[in-house]
């Protein structure tokens, strides 16, 4: 079965450390798609644009950062065990040879996250190992994603973890990342047929 969503829905999470807001992220799903932009208080800005296989798994992801230093641009193609970076034209520049299933990932998007909760099909009590391509840093990183219960998921990895409150659909509602005191809140969502 398909795990594709026939609806469009937007939404936005809200990232804070104590009272102040330290980044903004808003998002779009549509069928098979996700695109977001991340607004951090020091005026950097990520936005992505990511193709989601049948299975719900990522297939591939553009990314942009930009910021005081300029902005950079880049392209990640997934498989099950692969993850190629490509140029402007879509040339391989460099293909990554995996041991896990790899998924994009930013620390401060809760969406992405989201994505890979709904990729996972993870049941309670379950563990799952995976590879992270950070897009930021453009390296991977072995990383675990543990449904703890119906409503709570924890992804780890060398920056610490992320933990997330679920919704019965799976939705992430919330969460914290202790190591840096962030607190995500999901607000202003909206699905349409």
């Amino acid at each position: 079965a398909a795990s594709q969503r026939s609806t469009t829905s937007t939404g936005q999470f809200i990232v804070r450390v104590g009272k102040d807001t330290i980044a903004i992220e808003r998002f779009t799903r549509d069928g098979s798609a996700l695109t977001g932009q991340i607004s951090q208080r020091d005026g950097s800005r990520s936005e992505y644009s990511l193709v989601l296989r049948r299975d719900g798994a990522i297939d591939r992801i553009d990314h942009t950062r930009s910021g005081a230093q300029g902005s950079a641009s880049f392209t990640f193609a997934f498989s099950d065990t692969t993850v190629t970076y490509l140029d402007e034209q879509g040339k391989a520049l460099q293909e990554v040879r995996t041991t896990a299933r790899p998924f994009p990932f930013l620390l401060n998007s809760a969406a992405l996250a989201e994505t890979i909760l709904h990729a996972s099909h993870l049941p309670v009590g379950q563990t799952m190992n995976w590879i992270g391509v950070r897009l930021v840093l453009r390296d991977t990183v072995s990383m675990r994603l543990a449904r703890i219960s119906a409503d709570s998921v924890v992804l780890s990895g060398p920056q610490g973890d992320l933990r997330f409150g679920v919704s019965p659909s799976g939705d992430v509602v919330g969460g914290t990342y202790t190591r840096g005191k962030w607190i995500f809140e999901r607000t202003g969502s909206a699905t349409k047929p």
